[in-house]
C-alpha cells in the first residue's frame, strides 16, 4: 500500500484488518508508533488519490481505549437503545458512540480538553456502516489486546 507519508507521520508496525467501503475508500486498523515513540492503535479512514492512499479521519488510541470502543460498539449494535450515546472517557479525551438508524451508521465522536478543569471541545467524527461494525470492533479488540498482551 503506497501511502502519503507527508500526512501520515506514524510508522506502521502491524495491520489488523481492512474494510473496503468503496474502490477508493477503506477503514483500516493498524498498530503504529507515533512521533513520541509510543505504540498506538490507528482506527483510520483512507481514500485513494492518483494511486496513493491518503489518510482521512481517524483516531490514535491506547490499547485500553481500543478495547473499550470495541466493547461499546458491540453493545450498541446488539440491541441497546440506539438513541443513547455511550461514552468512553479518559481525563482529557472522550469518545461518544451512537447508532444513527436513519442512515444505518455508527458514529464515534471524539471530544478533548486540555486538562480536567477545561471544557470539552468537539474534535471529529468517524462513521462506520452498521453492517461493518462487528468486523471493525473485532479488529479494534484484537489490536487493543495485542498491545496489552491480554488475549
Amino acid at each position: 500500500m503506497r501511502i502519503n507519508t507527508n500526512k501520515f507521520k506514524e510508522t506502521i508496525l502491524k495491520e489488523f484488518g481492512t474494510i473496503d467501503v468503496a474502490e477508493d475508500l477503506k477503514h483500516q486498523v493498524l498498530m503504529v508508533r507515533d512521533e513520541y515513540k509510543r505504540i498506538r492503535i490507528s482506527a483510520q479512514v483512507w481514500w485513494l488519490d492518483k494511486g496513493v492512499w491518503q489518510p482521512g479521519k481517524g483516531y490514535l488510541l491506547t490499547g485500553r481505549q481500543a478495547l473499550s470502543l470495541a466493547t461499546t460498539m458491540n453493545s450498541l449494535t446488539s440491541g441497546q437503545d440506539s438513541d443513547t450515546p455511550v461514552d468512553v472517557v479518559s481525563r482529557t479525551q472522550m469518545y461518544i458512540v451512537k447508532v444513527r438508524q436513519e442512515t444505518q451508521l455508527l458514529s464515534i465522536e471524539k471530544w478533548w480538553r486540555k486538562d480536567t478543569d477545561s471544557e470539552w471541545t468537539f474534535n471529529k467524527t468517524l462513521e462506520i456502516r452498521l453492517s461493518d461494525v462487528p468486523k471493525f470492533a473485532e479488529m479494534l479488540e484484537t489490536a487493543g489486546a495485542s498491545i496489552l498482551n491480554v488475549r
